[in-house]
């Protein structure tokens, strides 16, 4: 604290401003400010330029933050959307998978004039991340909410269904009771493509590692596979990854390729033959199927990508599409995978 501070001030919080005091500085009327930073009113109708700009000026002046959430309350749009993942921790870091849609996300919201609240302390007795909690929607606070995360249970999606509450999933995702708004990638014909690059390196000996999750994702990645072998006319051979020893199943079935539904099962494997005397990609090829692959970090993994920055963009463009009009059909799109995805594997050795 300065000298200068009156006594008694010490230790004290300064009084956050307030819309009156804005218009006292500005010389306007309350409402006059409120027209000036509600964000549905972005042509300031009815309020003069000069007249803006000194409300803003003095919103600078006094560092003056609206209260969004009573903006919400009183029937206005609040322009802040909620994200909300059913994963332990927000990906901070920029190898995790969700942080490219973050990052997409987080672009494309400013361009749309959006801010963003993220919803991490929503928990149900059992210390699970949930949307409803005590029969409260977590995301409320917010004019909609973008979803992702592994889960697999859809009954908080179906509420909000129900709820009419604007959201789109970032991955597929299927309720009972009607259809949703999604953004997804095309993972049966991303999975195909990847496969019909091993098997046009001369491979014939390929194994698909399946974790058995009923996720639509994990479907469609076994599908996209099933499919490729079945054009070559190739019997595919279906591990369940997680009832047997994976390295004694490829030894037993003399596989040359493995395919993985994601990049870290696929990293696990190659650990797993690295330390057993394998060279990979050499004595065995990896592929994930996952979004990602091993390369960018110096390990010889490879497979398909998918642009995760493009989803979380488009992710906001379709569920801004729902806000301004609630009377849409579900938005639901489906992204092709890139063209630019890694599948320089080795032949097999004969």
């Amino acid at each position: 604290m300065s000298e200068s501070e009156p006594e008694g001030t010490r230790g004290r919080r300064t009084k956050r401003p307030t819309r009156a005091d804005v218009a006292r500085l500005a010389g306007v009327s309350a409402p006059v400010v409120s027209a000036v930073v509600n964000p549905n009113n972005r042509n300031n109708v009815g309020v003069s330029a000069a007249t803006r700009e000194r409300v803003l000026a003095a919103v600078r002046e006094l560092g003056y933050v609206p209260n969004l959430v009573a903006q919400s309350l009183a029937g206005g749009r609040s322009n802040v959307i909620s994200l909300f993942t059913y994963e332990a921790v927000f990906p901070a870091e920029s190898e995790n998978f969700f942080h490219e849609f973050f990052v997409g996300i987080e672009q494309e919201a400013d361009a749309q004039g959006y801010s963003l609240l993220l919803v991490t302390s929503s928990r149900d007795a059992n210390g699970a991340r949930a949307i409803f909690v005590d029969g409260r929607n977590s995301l409320q606070l917010a004019d909609g909410a973008i979803i992702f995360g592994g889960h697999r249970a859809t009954d908080e999606l179906s509420l909000l269904h129900r709820d009419g509450f604007p959201f789109v999933h970032i991955g597929r995702r299927h309720i009972d009771d009607g259809e949703i708004s999604y953004v997804a990638a095309d993972y049966v014909a991303g999975a195909q493509a990847a496969t019909a690059q091993l098997i046009g390196r001369g491979h014939r000996r390929i194994g698909f590692a399946s974790t058995e999750l009923p996720a639509d994702a994990a479907k469609e990645r076994k599908a996209g596979f099933l499919a490729a072998m079945a054009s070559a006319d190739l019997d595919p051979v279906v591990i369940p990854l997680r009832q047997v020893d994976l390295l004694s199943q490829i030894r037993a079935h003399e596989l040359t390729a493995v395919v993985f539904e994601t990049i870290q099962e696929a990293r696990a494997l190659h650990r797993a033959a690295t330390a057993d005397g394998m060279s990979v990609p050499d004595d065995l090829s990896l592929v994930s199927l996952g979004g990602q692959t091993g390369l960018q970090s110096g390990i010889p993994i490879s497979g398909l990508t998918i642009p995760r920055r493009e989803m979380g963009r488009l992710a906001v463009r379709n569920l801004v599409q729902l806000l301004n009009d609630p009377d849409s059909p579900p938005v639901q799109s489906i992204v092709e995978h890139s063209e630019e995805y890694e599948a320089t594997v080795a032949p097999p050795r004969s």
